[in-house]
């Protein structure tokens, strides 16, 4: 059966030249389509590309810079596309004319965005693919521009840089001049701090003083309680007394002579009363004042206290003036007469209370002179109280004016005595009063005091935290104006070169490292279109030789089926030897080894043959059908062209099940990689489909022997 297979193919011109022609379908399918996509990109030069340089340039330190103009001088020397350097309106003519394939547009603005640094804009390249006319041209453009794009960065970069040193420098000198402020900083901070100590030393001193003068305040206060509780008991007295001159009216005439001597001591208090309102008055004009009136109401005291003396000297000789009316005149009324010297007594012992009370607000007084620096709020109420006690003796010197005349002219009269007394009785009361008021005008007085003495302790206690705060401020200024001039010093030290210009400008360059190279497109496209051609190649020998119909009948199954399968390997052979010849020595494709690469496509192509022999045998024309579908899933699914990781998921699981995935990463091994370990994998699982259908179309042929050829003999 084979020898009468192959005299059929032989002597059959019908059959022998389809056979012959299906033979060189593989070479047609990866022969030519290598060949004509071998290496595209060496022939780019030959592309067509338009190139606008609008840039208007910028000027930089008196030079005018242009780096449009310098990205047309690369590309002159570049030969990545046929670059032609033409107008905007040219450009888009040849676009619309299909002429050119994309267009490169170097704006205006390119060199004033690229080199402005205090408000920088990025520089922009405009890139217009003509897509409509070729997609992958566009693309291919995309990336040379990418590389063009890297390569002006890195000289405006380089540019940048020696901008930027010359910045440095500047820096530098403004670090400098900074450095010398911190340090005048520092300067005036050790003084402010010098000076907010000794401000802490004046207001502790202060703070001790006004401590000082609180309490001689207080002494004070209680001087002068004294003082009001006398002058209530003078007012009490005279009230008495003026009781008893009422008593006795017959006797007074004897009165007349001490009440011209009582009359001048009254005028000396009056006049020392008003010499204390003077001194009040004072008090209002401040603390550099209080002093000299402090001093001053001291002298007018003491003249009260003089005058009160003159009282009690005049009360002395109103009782000795009694006893000699009492003397003289044997019918004087007994009673009269120990009444009288009672309310001498009591006038005497009521200015002596006044007297002692008097010495004690000296006392007081000569420690608020020692102490005192300031006048505070309330010394107006004291003024104006000491007035009214002012105008309180000032009645009391007219009444005593009225009562010495009326002493004088006894003959008019006790009654005019009485009335006098009743005035200065009006007067002590007035007095009195304005003691109490003068009082409360000192509690205010010492109350301001005490504020006054708490807030001179805040304001020291903060001084002197704020010394404390002081020193981490004069340690930091310290520190900056070092720190500045280190940094000053180092920003010196840089200086730009040509070198360091360039590694800014291209800091990293990649050490590209490649194990096992693919020269080209053709080289690496070669596994998918080969094991297609070879593929197809089987597909088409179905189609012009027949693989169920025998030329004789045949004498058993066996030799049915080997008759088949030895013209389809011998055309496999055939086709697989011419295939891989043509890409050896006509496209110049370089590989691992040359004995495995003839070995692999013969197994490549006697697998594929069983496959299409075994669906056409079983199936005839749906079983070309099914063939046809493989074929189309093996070119999505055998990972040739894109990654398989690239395709649909859904695809991928037919990417293990399908012949032709094995082809690929065998002719992958042996082109490229050398890993022949891998490539005898493959061919292993090559080998099991070769057998799966090899054993399939055999049983297949068996059965059909039985039916058709049984019977013959």
């Amino acid at each position: 059966m084979i020898k009468e297979e192959l005299k059929a193919v032989v002597t059959n011109k019908k059959l022998l030249i389809p056979i012959i022609a299906v033979i060189f379908i593989p070479v047609l399918y990866s022969a030519m389509f290598l060949w004509a996509f071998w290496d595209p990109y060496e022939k780019l030069s030959e592309l067509p590309v338009a190139v606008v340089n609008e840039d208007n340039g910028k000027i930089m330190n008196g030079e005018r810079m242009r780096i449009g103009e310098d990205i047309v001088e690369k590309l002159k020397e570049s030969e990545d596309f046929h670059w032609e350097f033409v107008s905007a309106a040219q450009a888009e003519k040849g676009m619309d004319e299909r002429y050119y394939y994309m267009t490169v547009t170097i704006p205006e603005t390119f060199t004033t965005n690229a080199l402005t640094l205090d408000n920088p804009t990025q520089a922009q390249l405009e890139f217009t693919a003509n897509e409509s006319v070729n997609f992958l041209s566009a693309q291919i453009g995309e990336t040379a521009i990418d590389r063009l794009k890297a390569a002006v960065s890195a000289e405006i970069t380089k540019q940048y840089a020696e901008v930027m040193f010359d910045k440095v420098k500047i820096v530098a000198n403004g670090l400098d001049e900074a450095s010398e402020g911190a340090s005048k900083i520092a300067s005036g901070t050790n003084d402010v701090h010098d000076g907010v100590s000794e401000m802490h030393r004046h207001l502790d001193t202060l703070s001790s003083s006004t401590i000082q003068f609180s309490s001689g305040f207080t002494k004070a206060q209680q001087g002068y309680g004294e003082l009001h509780n006398g002058l209530d008991n003078l007012e009490k007295g005279t009230a008495k007394l003026l009781e008893e001159l009422k008593k006795s009216m017959p006797n007074v005439e004897a009165l007349a002579e001490g009440t011209t001597e009582l009359k001048t001591h009254v005028g000396t208090l009056s006049k020392g009363l008003d010499e204390l309102h003077g001194g009040s008055a004072q008090l209002v004009t401040g603390q550099e004042k209080m002093v000299d009136g402090v001093e001053t109401l001291a002298t007018h005291l003491q003249s009260v206290e003089e005058g009160l003396e003159g009282v009690t000297q005049a009360s002395q000789q109103l009782a000795t003036l009694v006893n000699q009316i009492a003397e003289s005149k044997g019918n004087a009324d007994p009673a009269l007469y120990e009444q009288t010297v009672m309310l001498s007594k009591g006038l005497a012992s009521s200015l002596e209370q006044v007297k002692a009370g008097q010495q004690q607000i000296n006392e007081a007084q000569q420690q608020i002179v020692e102490k005192q620096k300031e006048l505070l709020a309330g010394t107006q109420t004291l003024s104006e109280n000491m007035k009214k006690a002012t105008d309180g003796s000032q009645a009391i010197a007219a009444g005593m004016e009225e009562v010495q005349e009326g002493t004088k002219t006894l003959q008019t009269g006790w009654g005019a005595v009485i009335e006098n007394v009743e005035k200065l009785h009006d007067g002590e009361q007035q007095l009195v009063k304005g003691s109490q008021s003068f009082e409360k005008g000192f509690s205010q007085l010492s109350a301001g005091a005490i504020e006054l003495a708490t807030g001179a302790n805040k304001l020291s206690t903060g001084s002197n935290q704020l010394v404390q705060g002081m020193n981490p401020l004069i340690d930091g200024t310290s520190d900056l104006a070092t720190k500045l001039e280190d940094a000053a010093q180092e920003a010196a030290k840089t200086e730009g070169n040509e070198q360091l210009y360039t590694q800014f400008a291209e800091p990293i360059v990649v050490d590209e490292k490649k194990g096992k190279t693919v020269p080209n497109y053709g080289t690496g496209f070669a596994p998918y279109f080969l094991s297609l051609g070879l593929f197809v190649g089987s597909l088409l020998i179905s189609i012009v030789f027949p693989l169920r119909e025998p030329p004789v009948n045949p004498k058993s199954a066996r030799s049915w089926f080997y008759g088949k399968l030895v013209v389809l390997v011998l055309v496999g052979c055939i086709q697989a030897v011419i295939a891989v010849s043509i890409l050896l020595y006509g496209l110049q494709l370089e590989v691992q080894s040359i004995g495995y690469f003839y070995l692999f496509s013969i197994i490549t192509s006697i697998t594929f043959m069983a496959i299409i022999q075994c669906l056409v045998t079983l199936f005839k024309d749906p079983g070309r059908f099914i063939a046809i579908v493989i074929l189309i899933l093996q070119l999505t699914t055998s990972a040739g062209t894109f990654p398989l990781e690239l395709i649909p998921n859904a695809l991928q699981w037919f990417h293990h099940w399908l012949p032709m995935t094995y082809t690929v990463w065998g002719y992958k091994a042996i082109i490229s990689s050398g890993d022949f370990a891998f490539m005898w994998q493959n061919i292993a699982i090559l080998i099991l489909f070769m057998f799966l259908m090899f054993v399939v179309t055999r049983y297949y042929f068996t059965l059909m022997y039985k039916r058709r050829f049984a019977g013959i003999e």
